[in-house]
């Protein structure tokens, strides 16, 4: 007899990221039957008791599913278990294609929070006929990269009385110098993310014209990065270009749209803001 799914497992449950995806989950996934994984069971078990303290409810029921990256199985085993995977290991260039491959062999979803574009766009050029035929949605940048870019575009068109030509993002970053763990801008695993898509620049850009093969209109009036460091009105930080995850994502769904809807694209740029 068959055992029945789970409808998702977080897996990297004990990461950074992972923590606080679980922590969510106690309240977002409360109708759904989910479970967490990762390399130490103890961990993993440790995890749970903290999570429920903090949330005031017993996890004891939750399943745990031992899973390493280093072990294809036991990820093969892991991903067959449920109808979604939460993936919260990386670097995803280093982590990644494992879980990918694996979820797409058992017709399984896969969602991330990658803000790797080396690994994302690796990842569509790789699978996205295998994952097609195996009815699997492989969706990367959940997270803070690239959610508000898209959302704030989608918004913008939404509420704004006419035709939208172009949308620029200005992110000003305010920590709270108060709570010393919110002095970081970047948090450890994403600023090693960061660091390993500079260092392979030429190889992002390469992968993204292989990916947007799709035409697009040429659009006036165009929208020019600004190269210099500069202010913007209502904000007091100088701001610079930063055309990483979020400027491709943006430019893909647009591309995208364009090419299935016939809808006008959208021009974005996003900047990042300093003292």
């Amino acid at each position: 007899m068959s055992v029945e799914k789970l409808d998702a497992i977080i897996f990297g449950a004990t990461g950074f990221t992972g923590q606080v995806v679980v922590e969510d989950a106690v309240d977002i996934f409360r109708d759904f039957k989910w479970g967490i994984a990762g390399r130490n069971e103890s961990k993993l078990k440790d995890l749970l008791v903290k999570v429920g303290k903090r949330t005031q409810q017993d996890l004891s029921h939750i399943p745990i599913i031992v899973a390493d990256v280093s072990d294809q199985k036991s990820i093969e085993n892991m991903a067959k278990k449920c109808k979604i995977v939460l993936n919260c290991c990386g670097p995803y260039r280093f982590y990644g294609e494992v879980v990918v491959k694996a979820c797409i062999d058992a017709g399984t979803h896969h969602v991330d929070v990658s803000g790797e574009p080396q690994y994302f766009n690796g990842m569509q050029l790789k699978y996205n006929d295998l994952a097609q035929q195996n009815g699997s949605y492989i969706v990367s940048t959940c997270g803070f990269e690239s959610i508000p870019a898209e959302l704030g575009v989608q918004y913008a068109e939404k509420n704004f009385p006419g035709t939208v030509n172009s949308v620029e993002l200005y992110w000003e970053s305010k920590p709270n110098y108060q709570d010393k763990s919110s002095k970081a801008i970047l948090h450890t695993g994403t600023w090693e993310s960061a660091i390993y898509a500079m260092q392979h620049a030429k190889e992002m850009l390469t992968l993204e014209k292989k990916v947007n093969t799709e035409k697009i209109p040429s659009l006036s009036p165009k929208l020019w990065m600004r190269p210099y460091a500069h202010q913007t009105e209502g904000l007091k930080s100088y701001f610079a270009p930063f055309p990483v995850t979020d400027r491709g994502v943006v430019q893909r769904s647009q591309r995208l749209a364009y090419a299935y809807d016939k809808k006008r694209p959208i021009q974005f740029e996003i900047y990042i803001g300093m003292k």
